[in-house]
């Protein structure tokens, strides 16, 4: 197969292709900066067009701004979702789109899942695609979210925990994400659908450090900070030094919610959810 991916040097993007291209398929990744990884075919964003007397069988459109000013926001959420699906539209016939969303679109959470909603709505024009809305993702490569708690539970011997026990997070494995992914292209899951992915249970912020603490054998003292103060102190924080890449949207979107429905993707693919515990043991800390 012959697919175009979006953001091949990010962290979910990374494992992405990687995974693809083990499986035989021909791949064309798109980037906004160059990559000294000479493994891949990479294109520019000015040079796509290029590519349409290519007969392209899916678009993996994995691209996205999360932390940034609003304009940068919409341009790497909004106008090169807008600009592949016109390109998509353009050519003699269209590939099948797989869009990474967000759980936070469901809700139109925050700026950032306001903006994926918008892009969910671009994305559904289209003939053929299907969209996957990932929780918080996490694994080797990740330069923030867990890898932040990996950091303090090494270094620090006071970890702050925001929300304590109140806040449950539903941390997605970064592999079960990229081998569903492998698994549509492969001809599972239902075109025009969009499926939630979520870790397979629910866990506080104060077990997943627990759990990172036993890996690596720490013993840190934990310090609960309630959601209130903290979401006070990051908008504070931004508002006196925008620009810095503080996880403005990440904070303002922790709020109590049911656990996330993750059962059409273990039925419609097939896919084993890994647990948080397992997937921290097979990082190999």
């Amino acid at each position: 197969m012959k697919i175009l991916v979006t953001g091949g040097t990010g962290f979910l993007g990374k494992h992405v292709i990687r995974d693809l291209k083990n499986e035989g398929h021909e791949l064309f990744c798109l980037t906004r900066k160059k990559s000294k990884n000479s493994d891949f075919n990479w294109i520019s964003w000015e040079d796509l067009n290029n590519l349409k007397t290519e007969k392209i069988d899916y678009i993996v459109h994995c691209a996205g701004v999360i932390n940034s000013t609003e304009e940068q926001m919409y341009e790497g959420n909004i106008s090169i979702t807008q600009k592949l699906v016109d390109f998509n539209k353009s050519k003699d016939s269209e590939s099948a789109f797989i869009y990474i969303s967000t759980v936070s679109a469901i809700n139109k959470l925050g700026k950032y899942g306001e903006l994926k909603r918008k892009c969910e709505e671009i994305v559904m024009t289209q003939s053929k695609w299907m969209i996957l809305r990932p929780s918080l993702i996490f694994g080797e490569g990740d330069d923030k979210n867990v890898n932040d708690l990996i950091k303090w539970v090494s270094y620090s011997p006071i970890i702050p925990v925001f929300g304590g026990e109140e806040i449950k997070l539903q941390p997605l494995y970064v592999k079960d994400l990229s081998k569903g992914i492998s698994k549509i292209i492969s001809g599972s899951g239902e075109w025009g659908k969009r499926y939630t992915f979520g870790g397979p249970v629910q866990i506080s912020m104060v077990n997943m450090l627990k759990i990172i603490q036993r890996q690596k054998k720490r013993f840190n003292i934990l310090v609960p900070i309630p959601i209130p103060l903290l979401r006070f102190l990051i908008n504070c924080a931004h508002k006196i030094f925008p620009f810095l890449k503080l996880p403005v949207q990440q904070i303002n979107g922790l709020h109590k919610h049911e656990m996330w429905d993750t059962s059409d993707i273990t039925k419609d693919l097939s896919l084993k959810l890994t647990s948080f515990e397992d997937a921290v043991k097979d990082m190999n800390l």
